[in-house]
């Protein structure tokens, strides 16, 4: 791996341990408490990560979200985590 490199990525293509590293790191930044529900809010949509020289400094994800507005549907992103 390069120094720096950013990944992007649906939920269903990372494994199990880049998840888990994502989710430890989101839970460690936060000066409240993130719950596990938190957690999965931020799951099924696509996610950037940004490591360096191997280790996770940078999670976000985009989670498609549909909002009804006067009787019609918008097409949005919630970013998590």
């Amino acid at each position: 791996m390069s120094a720096t490199q950013a990944v992007t990525a649906h939920t269903s293509e990372l494994d199990a341990g880049t998840l888990q590293t994502a989710r430890t790191l989101v839970e460690e930044s936060f000066t409240v408490e993130y719950s596990g529900a938190d957690w999965e809010h931020g799951l099924g949509g696509m996610h950037a990560l940004v490591w360096e020289e191997g280790e996770l400094v940078a999670h976000g994800s985009v989670v498609q979200r549909r909002l009804l507005h006067e009787g019609r549907a918008l097409r949005t992103g919630y970013v998590e985590g």
